[in-house]
């Protein structure tokens, strides 16, 4: 009710903004309070090193996931001509296969380094199995642009919904019959295969959306949109990296079971992200660009969105910064009450990920992939040298999230006020 009181004062409700957002919301809400309820059944099965486990194996997942589409999957949604859409989908897909393949064989020699290297050991051999999520993960982010773009937001609604319901569900499962984190992580890789396939079902198979084209046509595609693989590629690489950075430095400095409280905690104050903002920014997402391409800005949605956003978020997260400890040790056991403790730092953080995240696409619809970059750059350094420098004063976990938070909160600000300045068109902008 707060967001769409907020909306009318607004006077935003008259259009479908709002509506769209909603299906998103309400849609992934139910599946983020099935997911909650699950976890704290998760985190008695299994322990914080496990999860750490997990956390390792995403990050190589992510970290290489982000290769193979070469960040065209933007093409779908910011492309006027539809046609051109298409056969921009079938060349990113030939691209994708055969990076994904090329990763296979490049795993096939090394996943007894990575595996030496992640301490990770004992699942190395999951590690071949990396190529085809990131190829999944490809037809995924094409396949879910294709339903931004017909503004199918119900269809990435049940999508979620399903994800987050059948994941849990197939670990704890799983549980009874092993014993480590294989059942983490094997409900991971098929909760990922099954929206993919429905996905596939509903636009190759029921649709049937024709992704055909010709060999000139590769060269057209990455021709006229060769900033996405020269600019925001690399932006994308060390943007999924830098959100790694915990996880390897908190191994490096602290303990595997560090990693597993962290991802916990990151999770947990992620589940508003997933339920609003992550539903704002699809939505956002086809309505900015719309209003850009029509008026050459779309400041007034910009800042409509950022203070909804940013009221939402204070009261969203609040209460962990005020009782993260008792919260996650009532609900998830006292073995996570560093969890809770990592939460209560990282409360500011998520506020402004919430706030600002969904926001920063205008850095693609304004077509500065350039500035992107090098924002991302500065980032990356800025963030990693911020665990070496707080470990030195302090040399205690603690001090590590507490300098991450205050970097990363730095970073934000930055790219608010860049994506701001990009959304009142260039005969506005004064900056």
């Amino acid at each position: 009710m707060i967001l769409i009181d907020f909306f009318k004062k607004l006077k935003v409700t008259k259009s479908n903004f709002v509506k769209d957002i909603l299906i998103l919301v309400g849609g992934t809400g139910f599946a983020q309070v099935i997911s909650f309820l699950l976890t704290p059944v998760l985190t008695r099965i299994y322990s914080p090193k496990e999860y750490g486990i997990l956390g390792l194996f995403t990050m190589v997942v992510l970290v290489l996931g982000i290769l193979p589409t070469l960040q065209l999957q933007n093409i779908i949604i910011i492309e006027k001509v539809e046609d051109f859409a298409k056969k921009a989908t079938g060349v990113t897909i030939i691209i994708a296969s055969t990076i994904a393949f090329s990763l296979f064989l490049i795993l096939l020699f090394t996943k007894e380094y990575l595996s030496t290297l992640l301490n990770i050991v004992e699942y190395e051999n999951w590690l071949l199995l990396v190529p085809l999520l990131t190829w999944t993960n490809s037809i995924y982010l094409l396949l879910m642009s294709w339903a931004n773009r017909r503004g199918n937001f119900k269809l990435m609604s049940v999508n979620r919904i399903i994800l987050a319901i059948f994941v849990p569900v197939i670990s704890i499962l799983l549980s009874y019959l092993t014993k480590n984190a294989t059942g983490l992580i094997i409900g991971y890789i098929l909760g990922n295969f099954l929206v993919t396939f429905l996905l596939i079902h509903f636009f190759i198979i029921r649709e049937k959306l024709n992704f055909s084209f010709c060999v000139a046509d590769i060269k057209e595609v990455l021709v006229k949109y060769k900033d996405f693989p020269k600019f925001s590629l690399p932006s994308a690489i060390i943007n999924i990296f830098i959100n790694q950075i915990p996880i390897l430095m908190l191994g490096k400095y602290s303990s595997t079971a560090s990693v597993g409280h962290f991802n916990l905690s990151n999770r947990t104050l992620g589940m508003p992200i997933v339920l609003i903002s992550s539903s704002f920014n699809e939505v956002f997402k086809q309505r900015a660009t719309l209003e850009y391409n029509k008026h050459g800005k779309c400041d007034r949605i910009f800042l409509k969105s950022f203070f909804s956003l940013l009221i939402i978020s204070i009261l969203s997260f609040s209460v962990f910064a005020l009782y993260g400890s008792e919260i996650f040790t009532f609900v998830f056991g006292e073995q996570w009450r560093n969890a809770g403790k990592y939460s209560a730092i990282m409360v500011p953080l998520f506020i402004m990920r919430f706030s600002i995240s969904p926001l920063t696409y205008l850095f693609v619809i304004a077509n500065k992939q350039k500035d992107d970059l090098w924002g991302h750059i500065g980032m990356l350094f800025f963030i990693t040298l911020s665990f070496p420098i707080s470990y030195s004063l302090s040399e205690d976990t603690i001090s590590m999230i507490t300098g991450y938070t205050i970097s990363y909160c730095i970073v934000y600000l930055y790219y608010l006020v860049k994506s701001y300045h990009f959304s009142r068109g260039i005969k506005n902008a004064i900056l």
